[in-house]
């Protein structure tokens, strides 16, 4: 699930001294009609990649007992998230194919200045327990390199555009290539 991480995140990581970890909310979301808003909110002297979400199983709660009960799948319950700049608002239902695929990759950035943000829905009936892991590498505010400082998320874009730069001048080389090998095929066949 995370070759292109290791092909072409991790040596920005290791170069820029990131530090690879991981964070989890658990979350106990009451049957309301209101959305409740969360967010992921890190040190306020890091930034910090976000490489991926698991989301845990959802299960019904007894919030009397404080008791998990019965593992839950719906279409009524589940997260609205958003990484600004970086990923737009979305649903995930708490649904088989949202919880089981996991982790679920991300790329995006999150500061205390901009949080990840999580918008839970609870359409049920039913109290639900669930749990979320933030996989993530933490970076300074900034990073010196070169003789300068630099914001390290400004620094990502750059290089993560040179990398798409790159694919993207090799397949229209390739390109070139293979329509002059057509061409070429062509003139053959039509002699």
């Amino acid at each position: 699930m995370f070759s292109w991480l290791s092909a072409f995140v991790a040596p920005f990581v290791a170069a820029l001294g990131g530090e690879f970890w991981h964070s989890t909310m658990t979350l106990v979301i009451p049957p309301t009609p209101a959305p409740i808003d969360v967010s992921y909110i890190p040190d306020p002297d890091s930034k910090c990649l976000v490489i991926g979400l698991t989301f845990g199983d959802a299960y019904e709660y007894d919030p009397d007992t404080g008791t998990i009960g019965p593992e839950i799948y719906t279409p009524s319950a589940g997260v609205y998230h958003s990484c600004r700049g970086w990923m737009a608002w979305h649903w995930d239902p708490f649904v088989k194919s949202i919880l089981m695929t996991n982790p679920y990759p991300q790329l995006g950035w999150c500061s205390s200045e901009s949080p990840y943000m999580l918008r839970i829905v609870n359409g049920t009936d039913k109290y639900i327990w669930c749990d979320v892991t933030f996989w993530l590498v933490k970076f300074p505010l900034t990073v010196h390199l070169y003789g300068r400082d630099y914001d390290p998320e400004q620094l990502f874009k750059a290089y993560m555009e040179s990398v798409v730069a790159y694919f993207c001048e090799a397949g229209k080389a390739l390109g070139e290539r293979g329509l002059g090998a057509l061409k070429e095929m062509a003139r053959e066949i039509l002699k």
